[in-house]
């Protein structure tokens, strides 16, 4: 009975202490009750208004209560920024206000003479502040979906976008709120809280921004993929949240760093509060040690933000000139800052060179950071792990054959960065570093070399056996050995990870309807329906895919281009996806089977039946043309040229050049292809006639 009662009486305690906490904060309870009104109550019944009076004006408009639906579940429910910032923002408040006793030495007399243990204070005020955050959030929510409901919205799809938001907004607020304490922990004044916040959540971010941008101008082959500049971080969790939201599509990961945080941050927090001197209220920073690696950070970072403006005027890295010049940049900008930084965190003017080894620490870092990136120190641009520390590896050039890696049910495209990070896993490392070396040689020597030899743009990742991957662009050049490029272009790990048809799968079943086959060539184009038809096409594009290799595409000429397409149609609107392949004359499967299901298109061209080819130099500024009747020099222009609308990956156009091949009238190419009558082609680089680029240089 004991035992009952001093329970009952401890958990009365708690709540009354929480309910005169509550009450002493009233004024924040109500301006984030108004907040959360505006955003679930006010802005629900603004769009339910807003689509009940645009519902009928036009004849495909969806119902009423779809548009609704959709508005609320976008815009208010979901995880969203404006509403993350606006709860990031309330966090920040919620922490600094809940703990600005602790800066008042008079307070802070007043709350250390209740009978209260300080532990149980602490937690008391740091709970209180979570309860704040999220209560009027989940009441207001709670209130919008009814209001929803009322107008006659669907209750599953609500609940779900609400519960998922209320999830990641929810965690991200308690996350910086958590962060917002432990900064608390280390400032005296409330000022300086409110700003340590603020430069908490941005150092990081910063940091990164900056090292990728300084990659960015030293590094030659420095590469930006999406998981490159959108980073996880540490001291963050708002930009986990909207890293999460804009670019990885609400990754789990970024939630449970969010939550690994809040516990970290919570539980350093507290052990601060627990050495934290009462006789420092009022000053900027509380702990002597943290003022001084505060002051280090912060004027690094500040000295290397300006050393990016001026790194990125910049271009002749090996000029030992500039390299001097912004070193003195470096000198000045850290003295600066570090007087400034005295300034402000002793909170005296006259504390401007107050512990000069503290400035002396910056400025080294700051200039050892200088001459890392101008002399490449570590070897950036020369990076080639040790093939038994690579797992897998990925190299491919750019193209647009319409990559499709979503989740189930995403419509959108994606890219062959996100395809081949999925997909391509190639095991011949010592292979692949051969054409690394090569491309990395050839991009610096084309850097800084007024003699640019042609190249393939080429990117490589490498998967490393720590879990870390490495990106690298490169740049391979086109007089490359045949067999170096055969030796990883013409595996079954390159294959499946460069086509998108060996994983349609996705594709596929985000997009069931209609599928279709067409091929085009010279400005035609054919089609052929149905699923049957798809699978045919991709069991034959594979098997020519067996032989596919750098050597083989090198010989081959390209007759066309397969567009295969699905669509999805709902009620209201429908939306489709293709994949874009290339057809080579040696591509016998895909060519029987389009002339299987009569989509092929044979071009062979009758001379005799060609009036004129005209070519242009549009690098000209003239745009001269010279036009050709001879029937030598017209055979001869045929066999160097293609459909200018189909590109091969290894084999570039010669974009200066436009060709049109003009037929007579009546002849079967005339009646079949336009009311033109011409064809547009191209030529392949390094195939012009000499007597084309001799007419045309004169």
């Amino acid at each position: 009975m004991t035992s009952e009662n001093s329970s009952s009486t401890k958990t009365f305690k708690k709540t009354s202490l929480q309910l005169e906490l509550t009450r002493q904060r009233l004024w924040q309870l109500v301006v984030i009750a108004i907040i959360n009104f505006v955003n679930y109550v006010g802005a629900t019944y603004t769009i339910l208004i807003g689509c009940k009076e645009n519902v009928g004006l036009f004849d495909d408009d969806p119902s009423f209560e779809k548009r609704a639906v959709y508005q609320l579940t976008e815009y208010v429910f979901s995880p969203n920024g404006m509403m993350g910032f606006v709860c990031a923002c309330i966090a920040i408040c919620c922490a600094v206000l809940g703990y600005s006793w602790l800066n008042n030495r008079q307070q802070l007399d007043f709350y250390e003479a209740l009978p209260i243990k300080k532990g149980v204070r602490w937690r008391a005020v740091f709970i209180n502040g979570i309860l704040l955050m999220l209560i009027p959030q989940i009441i207001f929510m709670c209130l919008g979906i009814l209001l929803a409901l009322s107008f006659g919205c669907e209750a599953p799809a609500l609940l779900t976008s609400a519960l998922n938001g209320l999830l990641w907004t929810g965690v991200m607020e308690v996350s910086v709120y958590s962060v917002s304490v432990l900064v608390a922990m280390l400032c005296g004044n409330i000022v300086i809280a409110f700003l340590g916040t603020a430069v908490f959540a941005l150092i990081e971010v910063n940091f990164k921004f900056v090292i990728a941008a300084f990659e960015q101008f030293s590094f030659v082959t420095s590469y930006e993929s999406v998981a490159k500049v959108s980073p996880r971080y540490f001291l963050s969790p708002f930009a986990n949240y909207a890293t999460s939201l804009y670019v990885r599509n609400l990754d789990l990961k970024e939630l449970i760093l969010n939550i690994v945080i809040f516990f970290a941050a919570a539980v350093i927090a507290f052990a601060l509060y627990r050495v934290r001197k009462n006789e420092m209220a009022g000053s900027s920073i509380v702990f002597p040690a943290a003022r001084d690696i505060i002051s280090i950070v912060l004027n690094i970072e500040f000295t290397i933000n300006i050393l990016m403006l001026f790194s990125g005027l910049f271009s002749d890295k090996n000029s030992f000139g500039t390299t001097l010049f912004l070193i003195v940049v470096t000198l000045v900008t850290s003295f600066i800052g570090g007087i400034s930084l005295n300034m402000i965190l002793y909170m005296n003017v006259r504390a401007l060179l107050k512990k000069p080894v503290i400035i002396l620490i910056s400025t080294a870092v700051s200039v050892f950071i200088l001459l890392t990136f101008r002399y490449d120190i570590f070897g950036y641009d020369r990076y080639l792990p040790a093939p038994n520390k690579v797992e897998s590896c990925a190299l491919y050039m750019n193209n647009n054959m319409g990559y499709y890696v979503g989740e189930d049910g995403s419509l959108g495209y994606s890219d062959i960065d996100d395809y081949a990070l999925k997909y391509m896993k190639l095991k011949n490392i010592e292979d692949v570093e051969k054409l690394v070396k090569l491309g990395e040689d050839t991009l610096r020597a084309n850097k800084y070399s007024e003699n640019y030899m042609p190249v393939y743009d080429m990117t490589v990742l490498f998967r490393l056996k720590n879990g870390k991957n490495v990106y690298r662009h490169l740049e391979i050049p086109k007089d490359v050995d045949a067999e170096i490029m055969d030796a990883v272009f013409s595996t079954k790990e390159f294959r499946e990870g460069y086509f998108p048809i060996y994983h349609a799968e996705l594709f596929e079943k985000n997009f069931k309807d209609e599928p279709s086959i067409s091929f085009s060539a010279y400005g035609k184009n054919r089609m052929a329906y149905g699923e049957d038809v798809a699978e045919e096409f991709k069991e034959a594009y594979e098997k020519d895919l067996e032989n596919y290799s750098y050597s083989n595409v090198m010989k081959s000429n390209v007759i066309g281009s397969v567009c295969y397409e699905r669509k999805n149609i709902f009620e209201d609107h429908e939306a489709s996806r293709d994949m874009t392949f290339t057809i080579y004359d040696s591509f016998t499967n895909t060519i029987e089977f389009l002339k299987k299901h009569y989509i092929f298109i044979d071009l062979k061209m009758d001379i005799s039946n060609i009036k004129e080819i005209v070519v242009t130099d549009e690098s000209r500024d003239d745009d001269k043309s010279v036009t050709y009747t001879d029937r030598e020099k017209i055979e001869k222009i045929v066999e160097t040229i293609h459909d200018s609308a189909v590109s091969a990956t290894w084999v570039d156009d010669a974009n200066d050049y436009d060709v049109e091949i003009v037929f007579k009238d009546g002849t079967p190419e005339d009646e079949s292809l336009n009311e033109n009558s011409y064809l547009n082609a191209a030529f392949t680089e390094n195939e012009i006639p000499d007597f084309v680029k001799k007419d045309l240089a004169e």
